[in-house]
């Protein structure tokens, strides 16, 4: 009955190409591996490959020993796997959000580099009616109270959960009649974490009548209510939000102060996550404070929020820009790739023909890199160049400082692609091939 039911889900959850080649991220748990050897069986039936992902938070110490059984289980089914371990101690406030972004980026990073664009996760229905209260107590909006969706869309992967319907006694009860081997996680107990502390209060509510049916029909009323948001905030969006190719945002402040504050939250969280490349939004307490400054009119020139910069129009302070904030790490190297496309800063899609890529690696090697221009690189070419300021000179200046930049070791600038600025002509012939795109991961228009 339940492979049944998986099997026409997944029909559901398609198209999957011919042969696909699947990941399923493997805690050890009942949950992981009871989709692993639903997964398994479907791939069986279909064609295609599975990897199971097995992933080592650093939750507890001196588990190398469970994960190598859960490694020589798997190996026994034939089943095939990778390990992942995160080297980290768990002694730091928000570790558990820490490690659930680690083991996302982690897992969808893998999965790109092997073409795989199909990751399975083992969330279920328990997890669900957990994130409910969690957010309920959170004070979340009409969009977080939907909880997790079945499908969610990434940059280069679609992350699925065909579990969700699906409570913890079925899974072990499945488990138990197929004679399949998974671990009882001793964190799952521990009341240090919030979400167990609902885990161990909700079979006392069942008991008062709120029965999984009833959850069921809270979760659909939610999703219904979720797209309903969804539309209005994207109409919203494209008719309030210019989003400026080279990677800014520009709105008229009166548009926005005429939201209402959830309305608020939610755009601006779309935007900065837009514009920073990053994956989650910043505190909402963050944004009901800039929401508050909108309302008053009681607007700084400038500040910083959820990876972005925030400023005004000087002149006459009726539109409000948004873009990059200035990145504190190191730059990167320019890296060549058979496949010569890169991504970086997660908003900028970097391509060139093989021959410009080969070409350059020759002449250069592993001696370009990919920085902000900053103030600093700025001053540089205005000083070299007072017609490129004169000509630049409608851009906004703290944008300018966030650009992509080609540098040498020696911090000197070779190109600024969005520019199409290069410090001498044989720098012109060897990278105006090379296009920058602003592709951030997550647009204005598509929602997770």
């Amino acid at each position: 009955m339940i492979e049944k039911s998986f099997f026409k889900l997944m029909d559901l959850m398609g198209p999957f190409e011919n042969k696909p080649h699947i990941a399923v991220g493997v805690s050890g748990g009942s949950d992981s591996m009871c989709l692993c050897l639903l997964c398994n069986k479907w791939i069986q039936k279909n064609g295609g490959r599975l990897t199971a992902l097995i992933l080592d938070h650093g939750l507890q110490k001196n588990q190398k020993k469970k994960y190598q059984q859960i490694q020589n289980y798997l190996n026994k089914k034939k089943i095939t796997n990778y390990y992942f371990k995160w080297n980290s101690v768990n002694n730091s406030s928000g570790f558990q959000k820490k490690a659930r972004d680690y083991r996302y980026k982690i897992l969808e990073k893998w999965c790109f580099k092997k073409n795989i664009f199909h990751l399975f996760m083992g969330h279920h229905f328990d997890d669900q009616k957990e994130t409910l209260f969690i957010r309920l107590n959170s004070n979340s909006n009409v969009y977080g109270l939907s909880c997790m969706s079945t499908i969610t869309f990434k940059k280069e992967v679609r992350i699925l959960r065909p579990l969700l319907e699906m409570n913890k006694e079925k899974i072990k009860n499945y488990l138990i009649k197929e004679n399949f081997f998974w671990f009882e996680d001793k964190t799952n107990i521990s009341n240090y974490y919030t979400r167990n502390r609902y885990r161990k209060i909700l079979p006392d509510i069942n008991k008062f009548g709120l029965t999984d049916k009833k959850f069921k029909k809270i979760f659909v009323q939610a999703k219904k209510n979720r797209k309903l948001f969804e539309n209005q905030v994207l109409n919203w969006l494209v008719k309030n939000v210019e989003i400026n190719p080279l990677g800014y945002a520009c709105i008229l402040i009166k548009n926005l102060s005429s939201l209402p504050q959830e309305k608020f939250i939610f755009i601006i969280n779309r935007i900065l996550i837009t514009i920073s490349g990053k994956i989650y939004p910043p505190k909402t307490k963050t944004i009901i404070n800039f929401y508050k400054k909108v309302k008053s009119k009681k607007i700084n020139s400038f500040f910083n929020l959820g990876g972005c910069h925030i400023f005004f129009d000087k002149l006459n302070l009726k539109k409000i820009f948004i873009c990059r904030e200035i990145i504190r790490k190191k730059r990167k190297l320019l890296l060549y790739t058979k496949n010569e496309k890169i991504i970086w800063d997660n908003r900028y899609e970097i391509k060139s023909n093989k021959v410009t890529f080969i070409y350059l690696k020759k002449r250069l090697g592993n001696s370009i890199f990919i920085d902000q221009l900053k103030s600093d690189g700025w001053e540089k070419i205005c000083l070299i160049d007072k017609n490129f300021k004169k000509n630049k000179s409608n851009l906004p200046l703290k944008f300018i400082f966030t650009l992509p930049t080609l540098k040498n070791r020696n911090m000197n600038i070779l190109s600024i692609p969005s520019l199409k600025y290069f410090s001498n002509r044989k720098n012109r012939k060897f990278f105006s091939n090379i296009d920058f795109h602003f592709k951030p991961i997550l647009s204005l228009s598509r929602f997770n």
